[in-house]
């Protein structure tokens, strides 16, 4: 019993990610609304809170309550990808080059969006 959907998620302006079209993959499984969705891009995408697999850290949806809706969830991913610091580490790497070089780390998310993200 468990549904999955797909969202179309265009990369927010002035992020490295901007122009990139990212499918979201958002599964929610019979404890639906009491347990909140997860969370993975199917798209690749370089990002600290994005896992190699594409599962995006548990803590964006840490505030879920039964009264959610998948509604609220799309804004908060916009907000991790306009701003990538403050949010678990699924990917060390990305996020040690966020830390030491942002302008780095900008230049690899979007090479990273060109390639994968349906530019």
């Amino acid at each position: 019993n468990v549904v999955r959907w797909s969202i179309l998620l265009e990369g927010p302006p002035n992020s490295p990610y901007q122009g990139g079209k990212f499918d979201l993959r958002v599964e929610l499984d019979e404890d639906y609304p009491n347990k909140p969705p997860s969370l993975r891009f199917h798209t690749k995408i370089w990002h600290p809170s994005v896992a190699d697999d594409g599962r995006l850290c548990e803590g964006l949806l840490k505030d879920w309550s039964p009264t959610s809706s998948i509604r609220d969830v799309v804004p908060l991913v916009i907000t991790l990808l306009v701003d990538p610091k403050g949010h678990a580490v699924l990917n060390e790497v990305a996020a040690q080059e966020l830390s030491e070089n942002p302008n780095q780390f900008a230049n690899n998310a979007q090479r990273m969006t060109k390639k994968h993200a349906l530019v």
